[in-house]
Formats: structure tokens, C-alpha cells, sequence
């Protein structure tokens, strides 16, 4: 992290890395012993879970670490019901900051 307050993504970077490759190994393994049908549907969902469950949850996190809310609750929440949580976050952050203005 330097001075001037700007931060790296290189570890969200790094673990959705991982986790694709992680999902990709698992893949190629389920098609090798099961049949290659199912790896569309096994891929689709790595690519569900890094969007939903891990870049959602970062950019709310992000979102609320710079706005001073809570940033750890709204994170999990909207990482254990992704669309829900993200969109209640967003609509309670316009309602707040409205509420200020």
C-alpha cells in the first residue's frame, strides 16, 4: 500500500485465479471419469461463484469501506444471498445517503 491511499487487487486477483483453476482441475477430472457432458455445467458454475460469491461481496466491501459502513457485515451478506444482499446494500446505500443530503 503506498502513501497516496490507492490499494492493490492483486489478492482478489490471485484467489479467482485459484479458484479457476481449482474448478478447472476438478473439472477435468469429473469429464475424465464421467464423461465430458457435464463440464459446461461445472464450468458455468466456477464462473457463477467468482462473480456472485466473490466479486460481488468485494466491490460491496469496497463500496462501504469508502462510504464508512459497516464493510465486514455487508460483505457477508451479500456473499450468502449474492443478488439480494448486494442489491439491499446499494438501495440502503442511496436511501442513506439521500436521507443526508
Amino acid at each position: 500500500m503506498s502513501d497516496s491511499g490507492t490499494t492493490t487487487r492483486a489478492p482478489v486477483i490471485i484467489f479467482a485465479a485459484l479458484i479457476l483453476v481449482v474448478f478447472g482441475l476438478l473439472a477435468v477430472m469429473w469429464a475424465s471419469v464421467r464423461g465430458g457432458h457435464l463440464l459446461p455445467h461445472i464450468l458455468g458454475f466456477a464462473v457463477y461463484f467468482l462473480a456472485f460469491h466473490v466479486y460481488l461481496p468485494y466491490r460491496v466491501h469496497k463500496d462501504a469501506t469508502l462510504k464508512g459502513r459497516n464493510a465486514t457485515f455487508w460483505a457477508v451478506i451479500a456473499f450468502l444471498l449474492p443478488l439480494v444482499g448486494a442489491a439491499l446494500y446499494f438501495v440502503v446505500a442511496v436511501v442513506g445517503h439521500d436521507a443526508t443530503d
